[in-house]
């Protein structure tokens, strides 16, 4: 009872000290719990789904093909079942809750099939009949737009206005995450939706009777994509392969892994980060506790106290800081499942993803809180071992010292004041304190910057795609590839278009010592105003010559450099395929594509400059009337507006503005902590020597500027090396999550840096005025009295 009453008092002595510790613990264990949790959450969502409605492990895009002659590709082995289906984008005319674009992609489901690979779960409604013109929507769309079953949806399909009865609301595993296309890093289903209807009905609509433009395969159980893909391109190559790949390379199933790469990274780095801090504060702190009350461990002693009943004592303070937190971080882990569900709920549709938190990861982080607590309290107190009654109650001998490596350096010395030189021969004494606040410190200021270097990311990618890539006001898709010139001529003469540029995307595959990726070849009008292909640098690179222009996070993928010569295949080839060299491999943030001259994607398709699309520049009064006039245009399969998706980014991007004030705050917290707990520990350590210079009359800002002299050149010494830590954080940061469809960029905002080094000044400000605090509280005569 009385180890206990000494261990509440001295705790309470230094409450704000033990605060930070436990703040700064607790935050690991709710990333631990709460990433854990999430992970097993999506996890299970994934394979529940996929297991029960058969996401299929491959998919192929092709330009046309018989529906009869899908069936053969079950004879190729290792393949168990093929399946096929249309595929259209068509527009939404009669939606009155926006006034924005949208566009639908329909899918055919044949009613008459049992299994259906990539099925959908009927969330409500009903089954429609083979000749219903009736329609299932995902069900994100259905709530964003405020639909229910029985309500009327117009559709644009082939120039018809055609009604659909809404049949329900309906999930697929196919579209988890649901874009338009490979530019798109956000699901909108405000403008974006999925739908499925009738095959019978959508053939004829589309004059595409028994015809398929997708196919779903199904492979055998132990079969190798990489197997039987030459097979399969074999069999399809004289339908044209738009399109292939496993389920790995599926986007939506691509997205997802990668958001659970970096859930399951997050969760087993971030709090083991966190509770390494914690433990080494502990250390410190407790080093030093059994260092100040030498004294009394002899006393307890000499009254009979065991030496692991004391150690036990000072293991106490940790463990009972560890389990502080780990209650602590339990409790903020759920909340914060339950936050991130709610944020996951709205960009993945699962029909199963619930925030149910799992007791267990609450268990684990006791545990380790317990572990990593223990271990600070044995190491911080072990010394107490080595102490008889009689050298407890004896004042430790002075360390020896010896000059400090300034003082070699007279001029420099000199420049400094007494409390300045003093700081300086306490930071070369006291190595270890002073290294650990400087590795805290860095790690404090380089998450700041990383959180604050956010927005320039964001910038980078997304805005300056649309602001200094993509000038266009809006682009046109046609149906099928028709002669460039004769659209532009006929784009021209509408009314509201100004500036009109033809574009070729062409579908293919890149080929290079045995990897293969399928992307779009992109061939804009030579000097292009409205398309224009930049460096990392933001200088324009002009796409001329004979070669192959790639993007940075492609050629990753590749493993080419520029000079490699690369081979493609495309359907719209007149060869079986072309090699290129490539010239010049740049940054882009959005999507992965090739870039080739006019000249020679002309070469590639066989003469006569072709076009799948136009750029165009508008008058912006006569917009509206403009899309309508191309929506209802021949050959005008999708018209896409610039400004219409920088809206969407933008609506999206400020959910996330509260996420990275919780960051800053949390870099904030931890930065404080160090900062702290290294100020107070200096403080225990030096009291006699400060209450002999309130003796000696010094005032207490005089003697505060001896640790506040300490802190600030720490802190300037952090901000230093935080620099080159914080610019490695962010290569590992490009590295960790570019993928074929968007790479991270590595630049950091000035504005980060400046508001991470007012941050970390802050938090030595704020540490300093409880220094100051406790110093005015200082008893000295209490302090100055010899113990006998």
């Amino acid at each position: 009872m009385i180890l206990l009453k000494k261990m509440l008092r001295d705790m309470l002595d230094n409450k704000l000290a033990y605060l930070a510790c436990i703040i700064v613990m607790a935050l690991g264990l709710m990333v631990f719990s709460s990433m854990n949790t999430l992970t097993n959450n999506l996890n299970e969502a994934k394979d529940h789904f996929y297991d029960n409605y058969h996401m299929a492990d491959v998919f192929i895009s092709v330009r046309s093909m018989s529906e009869n002659r899908v069936k053969d590709l079950e004879t190729i082995e290792g393949i168990e079942r093929a399946q096929g289906r249309l595929k259209v984008d068509v527009t939404v005319l009669n939606d009155k809750s926006t006034d924005k674009k949208i566009t639908m992609r329909l899918n055919t489901y044949d009613v008459s099939q049992s299994y259906h690979l990539n099925d959908v779960y009927i969330a409500r409604g009903y089954t429609f009949k083979a000749t219903d013109y009736a329609i299932w929507l995902d069900e994100d769309y259905l709530e964003a737009h405020h639909l229910k079953v029985g309500d009327l949806i117009q559709l644009r399909i082939n120039g018809r206005r055609v009604s659909f009865s809404v049949a329900g609301g309906v999930r697929s595993p196919e579209y988890v995450y649901a874009t338009q296309n490979a530019f798109d890093l956000f699901p909108s289903p405000e403008t974006f939706g999925i739908g499925y209807v009738s095959k019978q009905v959508l053939q004829t609509l589309t004059a595409k009777e028994n015809q398929v433009t997708d196919i779903s395969l199904q492979l055998s159980e132990g079969t190798d994509y990489e197997t039987v893909k030459p097979l399969i391109e074999s069999q399809l190559d004289d339908y044209g392969i738009i399109a292939m790949s496993d389920l790995e390379h599926q986007t939506s199933h691509m997205i997802l892994s990668e958001e659970l790469k970096g859930v399951e990274g997050a969760a087993q780095s971030i709090p083991f980060l966190f509770l390494g801090i914690a433990c080494f504060i502990l250390y410190i702190m407790l080093k030093r506790l059994t260092e100040a009350q030498r004294g009394q461990i002899g006393i307890l002693k000499a009254q009979g106290f065991s030496n692991y009943q004391i150690l036990w004592h000072y293991i106490l303070y940790a463990l009972i800081i560890g389990i502080l937190s780990a209650l602590l971080g339990g409790l903020l882990g759920l909340q914060l499942t339950q936050s991130l569900t709610i944020l996951y709920q709205e960009f993945f549709s699962f029909p199963t993803l619930s925030s149910t938190h799992s007791y267990d990861y609450v268990l684990y982080g006791l545990i380790l809180s317990i572990v990593f607590s223990a271990f600070a309290g044995f190491q911080g107190g072990k010394k107490i071992l080595q102490l008889t009654p009689s050298m407890a109650m004896t004042p430790e001998a002075p360390e020896k010292v010896s000059h400090s490596w300034l003082e070699k350096f007279p001029r420099l010395w000199s420049g400094f004041n007494m409390q300045g030189k003093m700081a300086l021969r306490n930071i070369a004494r006291s190595k270890g304190r002073s290294i650990f606040t400087v590795v805290g410190l860095v790690f404090a200021f380089s998450l700041m910057v990383v959180t604050w270097s956010y927005n320039s990311m964001v910038d980078r990618m997304i805005f300056d795609q649309y602001n200094k890539v993509q000038l266009y006001d809006m682009k046109v898709v046609f149906t099928s590839p028709i002669e460039a010139n004769e659209a532009k001529q006929n784009l021209l003469a509408i009314e509201g278009t100004q500036v009109v540029e033809s574009i070729m995307e062409c579908p293919a595959t890149l080929m290079f010592h045995g990897e293969d990726k399928g992307t779009l070849i992109i061939a804009t009008e030579d000097k292009s105003y409205l398309y224009r292909v930049i460096d990392g640098h933001q200088r324009r690179i002009f796409i001329e010559g004979e070669g192959l222009y790639l993007s940075e996070n492609l050629a990753m993928a590749l493993h080419a450099k520029e000079g490699d010569i690369i081979r493609l295949e495309s359907p719209y080839f007149k060869n079986d395929y072309e090699k290129v060299p490539i010239v010049k491999i740049m940054p882009q943030y959005i999507g992965s594509n090739g870039y080739v001259s006019q000249s020679l994607m002309n070469q590639w398709i066989g003469g006569q400059p072709l076009a799948t699309g136009a750029l165009i520049q508008s008058d912006p009064l006569t917009t509206k009337d403009l899309v309508k006039t191309l929506e209802d245009a021949p050959k005008v399969g999708n018209v896409e507006l610039k400004a219409q998706t920088l809206e969407k980014y933008t609506d999206v991007l400020a959910s996330y503005s509260s996420m990275i004030y919780i960051l800053a705050l949390v870099s904030i917290i931890v930065g404080f902590a160090i900062i702290y707990n290294s100020s107070i520990i200096s403080l225990s350590e030096r009291q006699r020597e400060m209450a002999s210079m309130r003796v000696l009359g010094m005032s207490i800002h005089e003697v505060l500027e001896i640790i506040s002299v300490e802190q600030w050149l720490l802190a300037i010494v952090s901000i230093v090396l935080g620099i080159p830590v914080t610019m490695l954080m962010m290569q590992g940061l490009k590295y960790s999550y570019t993928n074929e469809l968007y790479s991270v960029p590595s630049n950091i905002g000035a504005s980060a840096f400046i508001l991470s080094v007012f941050g970390t000044l802050l938090f030595v400000y704020l540490s300093q005025i409880n220094v100051k605090r406790k110093l005015r509280q200082m008893a000295i005569v209490e302090v100055l009295k010899e113990r006998e």
